[in-house]
């Protein structure tokens, strides 16, 4: 699974080399309180075979469980993720390449605004008009 993306992909597995070039990522407590298997290139990785996890569902769906967390999957971390992305200001085309999505509509259709981050966008506009930084359009 992509880290925090939660998407499952055959075309990514996380492996130590690329995760170790990334100093914000090798400094995160999770990723520090792993054991590193020598025999294995991936992060996550069954700790018997050393090959990588394809499904975490059932793995999900116990920490949930556990967790009391109801009505929660693993799909709906990736609308928060995504979501959050953009909240923060990540530019859509950046997010677009984080996802792996081909089209920007995509990336749209899953890029969720809280009601509160709407209303910091029109103050701006407020602001911005109060204070004569805006033209106005003529008819």
């Amino acid at each position: 699974m992509a880290p925090a993306t939660g998407r499952a992909s055959k075309h990514w597995a996380p492996r130590w080399p690329r995760l170790w070039l990334n100093q914000r990522i090798k400094r995160r407590a999770a990723l520090q309180g792993l054991t590193r298997r020598l025999d294995s290139p991936y992060v996550f990785c069954d700790p018997l075979t050393g090959k990588r996890y394809r499904d975490v569902k059932r793995s999900f769906a116990s920490a949930c469980r556990r967790a009391g967390i109801k009505d929660f999957r693993l799909h709906d971390a990736r609308h928060t993720f995504i979501s959050q992305l953009v909240m923060a200001g990540a530019d859509l085309m950046t997010v677009k390449e984080l996802l792996g999505h081909k089209t920007l509509a995509m990336t749209l259709r899953y890029s969720h605004l809280a009601p509160s981050h709407k209303m910091r966008a029109v103050d701006l506009l407020d602001s911005a008009l109060n204070e004569g930084r805006c033209v106005q359009s003529a008819r």
